[in-house]
Order: C-alpha cells, then sequence, then structure tokens
C-alpha cells in the first residue's frame, strides 16, 4: 500500500496549494512514523531532498509537518539519519531553534537529540553547524517540554561523542543550565 501511495504522495509535495502541501507532507510524517522500513520506503522514493526545504517554508503548518517528517526519518538507522543531513537539513535548524512558536523550537531540539545520539560525524555535523549554543539557548529559556528534548540533544552528545566534542559542548556553556534543571 505505501509503495503504492508514494509517487502520489511525491507528486504533491510539490502542489503550490498550501492546505494540499501540509496534508502530504503530514501524511509522509505519519509514514516515517512506522519503523525503520518504513523510513527506507518514503528515502527510496526521493522526496527527502523535496522534504528538507520545506523546513523552511513561510507557512508554519508546513514547517511544523515538514519538522515532524524529517525528526521521523533521524530516528531511524544512522544510514537513515545520514541521508537527512546530506540534504543540508542543519542549515535550517539556527532558525527553527530560534522560532517564535515553542513548539517548533521544541521539535527542533527533539530532531537534534536524534542527531546527538548517532554516530561521531553526525555529531561532529550539529556541531559545526553552530547549533551548540542554540541547543543551550533552549536548554536554559525554554518551556520545560523544551529543556527536556535540549536536555537529552546534550546528554545523547555525551554519550554518543567523542572526547573533543564533549570538550566543545563544555565550551560552549552547557553545564551551568544543565545543571539548574536540577532545581
Amino acid at each position: 500500500t505505501i509503495n503504492q501511495i508514494l509517487p502520489a504522495l511525491c507528486h504533491l509535495i510539490h502542489n503550490p496549494d498550501v492546505n494540499i502541501l501540509v496534508d502530504t507532507v503530514w501524511a509522509l510524517s505519519y509514514l516515517t512514523d512506522g519503523g525503520n522500513e518504513q523510513i527506507q520506503l518514503v528515502i527510496d522514493s526521493n522526496v527527502v531532498p523535496h522534504l528538507i526545504p520545506l523546513l523552511s517554508h513561510v507557512e508554519v503548518k508546513v514547517q511544523t509537518a515538514a519538522l515532524r517528517a524529517v525528526g521521523n526519518i533521524v530516528t531511524g538507522s544512522d544510514e537513515q539519519t545520514q541521508v537527512v543531513l546530506n540534504f543540508n537539513a542543519l542549515s535550517h535548524f539556527p532558525a527553527l531553534l530560534s522560532h517564535p512558536k515553542e513548539k517548533i523550537r521544541k521539535e527542533a531540539v527533539w530532531f537534534l537529540s536524534n542527531i546527538t545520539a548517532g554516530i561521531q560525524s553526525q555529531v561532529q555535523a550539529v556541531i559545526d553547524a553552530g547549533l551548540l549554543p542554540k541547543i543551550i539557548e533552549n536548554l536554559s529559556k525554554g518551556e520545560f517540554q523544551t529543556q527536556k528534548e535540549a536536555a537529552w540533544a546534550i546528554s545523547n552528545l555525551t554519550i554518543s561523542g567523542n572526547k573533543e566534542q564533549v570538550a566543545e559542548l563544555i565550551k560552549a556553556g552547557a553545564i551551568p543550565p544543565f545543571c539548574e534543571l536540577l532545581r
């Protein structure tokens, strides 16, 4: 069934009607929430390069759906996560981590927590993209759910990262706001 639906979704992702686009991207999000096999089917459909730019769409509803769909993909294997990173997804995250809507910031930090749980080259990509200060900012100033996701991103980095990567985290000032959560 998924193989029959995906060509239509790949076509509809180019539709200029925002309502159709939102529904299309949410459909992709639901498909990518079904485990690694379904994530791979979505990746194999070649829709990911069209999904990534929607992270910066002017319509918040499209951004929200795209963030969830791409976020679901990075919950998959390290190889599936790498596909998203190869299409320059991290370039959209400075804006997403500073978005006026808390829900977008929470989802963006959740996405990054999945990246920092990956292999060291993926952790390094987050560091190289300059996203540590934005994660720490959300750790110290976000609402509780956003802070929780930021704490996971930092915790995952300390587990998956190497000594130099953890040192970058400390240099970026993660310890004080992380400890503040203990209160």
